[in-house]
C-alpha cells in the first residue's frame, strides 16, 4: 500500500536525475525502481545492517552504478551532494532526529528531492514498535514542524494505508507479540533487523490477491490527504 503511493511521488521527480542516496534501502527494492526509472543515475545505499548490506551486494554486483556504504548514515559521509535522498520507514528508528533531518539537508543538492516515509501516530504504539526497534510514530503536525524547521519545502504528504491497516491492526500486533516472546533484542539489533526480516510479506506476497486489492488501493487514493491511515509519505524538496 504505500509502496503504491511511494511510485506515484517518483513519477514527480525532475524527469533525469544524475545521484540519489538511499538511506536503510532494507532489502534494495525501491533503490532498484529508481535505478531502473533513472537509467544514468548512480545511486549510494547506506544501511547500518550487516544482512541488508549482504543482500544488497548480490542484488547489485552485476553493475558499476551502485556505491553501498555500511554504517550509520549519521556518520558515513558521501563525497557529493544527491538529487534526491531517500528514508523510507528510517527516521522512527533514529534517536537524535533532528540531527538526522540536518544531515539530509547538507546531503541534498540545493535544487535536490526528499523522499520520506514513517509510520503514523493513527496507530496505537504497540508490539510491532517494540520489536523493530521504533523511538517515534509521527503525526501530519509533527511532520510539518520537522520539515519546516529544518528548511524543507514539503510538496506532497499523503497518508498510506487506509483502511487495510486498520483492519489488519489486530493481527498484526499478535504476530509481533509471538514474535518478540522468542527472544529479546537490543534497539540496535532490533532495528537492523527491521528492514531484512520481511516472512509475513514475503508469505503473503505468494497469495494472488493483487486483484482483491484493486478497490483497497482506490480506497486508500482517495483517502490519502486525511489523517486515517497508518502512515504517511513525503515528497519535499529543500527550500
Amino acid at each position: 500500500m504505500r509502496l503504491a503511493l511511494l511510485r506515484e511521488l517518483i513519477e514527480m521527480l525532475p524527469p533525469a536525475l544524475s545521484s540519489f542516496l538511499e538511506i536503510g534501502p532494507g532489502l534494495g527494492d525501491l533503490s532498484l525502481f529508481l535505478a531502473d526509472r533513472y537509467p544514468q543515475a548512480t545511486a549510494t545505499l547506506v544501511d547500518l545492517s550487516e544482512g541488508s548490506v549482504d543482500v544488497l551486494e548480490r542484488r547489485v554486483r552485476d553493475t558499476d552504478r551502485f556505491t553501498i556504504r555500511p554504517g550509520n548514515f549519521m556518520e558515513v559521509v558521501p563525497p557529493q551532494h544527491f538529487d534526491l535522498v531517500v528514508a523510507c520507514e528510517v527516521f522512527e528508528h533514529v534517536e537524535d532526529e533532528d540531527s538526522g533531518f540536518a544531515k539530509v539537508r547538507a546531503l541534498l543538492d540545493p535544487s535536490g528531492h526528499f523522499l520520506f516515509s514513517a509510520p503514523g501516530a493513527m496507530i496505537p504504539w504497540g508490539a510491532a514498535d517494540r520489536f523493530a526497534g521504533h523511538y517515534r510514530r509521527y503525526s501530519r503536525r509533527d511532520i510539518e514542524d520537522k520539515f519546516g524547521r529544518h528548511g524543507f519545502r514539503i510538496q506532497q504528504l499523503w497518508c498510506t494505508g487506509f483502511p487495510l491497516a486498520l483492519l489488519m491492526f489486530p493481527f498484526h500486533e499478535l504476530y509481533y507479540r509471538k514474535r518478540a516472546a522468542t527472544g529479546a533484542a537490543t534497539h540496535l539489533e532490533a532495528t537492523k533487523r527491521s528492514g531484512v526480516d520481511r516472512r509475513a510479506a514475503a508469505r503473503l506476497r505468494r497469495l494472488p490477491v493483487a486483484g482483491l486489492l484493486a478497490p483497497l488501493f482506490l480506497c486508500q487514493s482517495l483517502t490519502r490527504n486525511l489523517d486515517l491511515g497508518d502512515g504517511y509519505v513525503v515528497l519535499a524538496t529543500r527550500g
